[in-house]
């Protein structure tokens, strides 16, 4: 329950009240942004907590080690297509060629927890 409420006033209390704005040398610090990703590594941790209240410590490491896997994929992602978009060859590499780099790194990350689940 306490961790509950921890990530509660995290993200529901703290995030609002932080600024929006671009702030430091050359406005390249956003406090919201920042934050924002407080909160998701607290979401995470959180995430991790229940899997592990609920699955038990082995299964529960295994499935915190699979959520911080994809998460760290998804921001990989999302910053490799927003390089492109950017780049402007977003048109070029977009849609079916996107779609198998994600699938195979989705792949492998199942393919590498099915082993550790095998080997443990």
């Amino acid at each position: 329950m306490r961790a509950a409420l921890q990530f509660a006033a995290v993200t529901g209390i703290v995030l609002p009240l932080v600024p929006d704005h671009a702030l430091g040398p050359a406005g390249t610090l956003n406090p919201y942004k920042i934050w924002l990703m407080v909160v998701l590594i607290s979401g995470l941790g959180f995430a991790g907590y229940v899997a592990m209240r609920l699955l038990g410590a082995r299964a529960g490491n295994t499935a915190t080690a699979l959520l911080g896997g994809l998460a760290v994929h998804a921001i990989l992602i999302a910053a490799a297509a927003n390089f492109l978009l950017k780049a402007g060859l977003a048109f070029t590499l977009g849609g079916p060629g996107l779609r198998a780099p994600v699938a195979i790194i989705l792949g492998a990350t199942a393919a590498i927890a099915a082993a550790y689940i095998h080997l443990t």
